[in-house]
């Protein structure tokens, strides 16, 4: 289970290293979302989930409240006039805690259509990268993100 002090890391990292110039950049559900449209003339957009939770400050909150404010992240970045011009959506889970299976196929239900699902062992990765290593952290590389990007522009 990633630590909080991992997840602030990558989230500092990322910003600072793969969200620079981003022409609209926000955090929603207490952090545990961001969504950056990329610096790539807006083609391609960035949406990274810390967590399928957790997302009002309140520890207690229900499940509806979590969902609502879900619901209201999405809503605000995955808007018709987005849609339109997206080429491309990196969807970063690479330091995420779980939580709510309800919560994440809510966003997956959102983002697909195909009516398949990868219940269980979750969907097998095609490439294997370094995630977020000691090495990538001190030569300030961030070997995931470089190859979405680059298979997004190959698109």
């Amino acid at each position: 289970m990633p630590s909080g002090q991992l997840d602030a890391r990558v989230k500092e990292f990322v910003a600072a290293r793969d969200l620079v110039g981003a022409p609209y950049r926000r955090d929603f559900a207490n952090g545990r979302i961001t969504y950056a449209d990329l610096a790539d003339g807006g083609r391609l957009g960035y949406l990274r989930i810390s967590g399928f939770g957790g997302y009002l400050a309140d520890e207690k909150a229900s499940y509806a409240a979590q969902l609502a404010e879900l619901e209201r992240a999405l809503n605000t970045v995955l808007t018709p006039e987005r849609s339109r011009h997206l080429h491309g959506l990196i969807i970063d889970l690479r330091i995420n805690g779980g939580g709510s299976d309800a919560l994440g196929i809510h966003i997956a239900e959102r983002l697909t259509g195909s009516g398949r699902t990868f219940d269980g062992t979750g969907i097998p990765p095609e490439v294997s990268v370094p995630v977020f290593t000691e090495e990538e952290f001190g030569e300030g590389r961030d070997s995931g993100f470089d190859r979405a990007v680059h298979a997004m522009a190959r698109r």
